[in-house]
């Protein structure tokens, strides 16, 4: 099976395979289908980290629409709550969105790893 088209790109079909696995990690456990996707995509687009990230980014806001309806439909989660998340998150997004643009791929590409380290770490305590 060819993985990457003539351009660098990869296949629809791996970007699928991935983005069916993150979107089942995400609805599963509620977080981890972002790390999946960025982990990937960084490897498939070597060089294009930064879209790589925001690609991530619009992923994880379609998996995280659907699993909050679908918690909410099962009862696993009150919409009351989680409103008062909603506005605090959507000024951390565009302020995420706001600095990726300026911040180099190497701050970037060392920020995510010392996240996923230490959450690693905070899973196993």
């Amino acid at each position: 099976m060819e993985t990457q088209e003539k351009e660098g790109n990869p296949s629809p079909l791996l970007l699928a395979a991935v983005g069916l696995f993150a979107g089942i990690l995400n609805g599963f456990l509620g977080t981890g289908g972002g790390t999946v996707l960025i982990l990937a995509l960084a490897r498939l687009m070597p060089g294009r980290e930064k879209e790589a990230f925001t690609l991530s980014t619009a992923c994880v806001l379609v998996f995280s629409v659907l699993s909050i309806i679908l918690y909410t439909i099962l009862g696993k989660m009150s919409l009351s709550a989680a409103k008062m998340a909603f506005l605090p998150a959507m000024v951390g997004g565009a302020a995420g969105a706001f600095l990726l643009g300026r911040i180099k791929t190497e701050v970037l590409r060392c920020l995510f790893a010392a996240l996923v380290i230490y959450s690693g770490i905070r899973l196993l305590l």
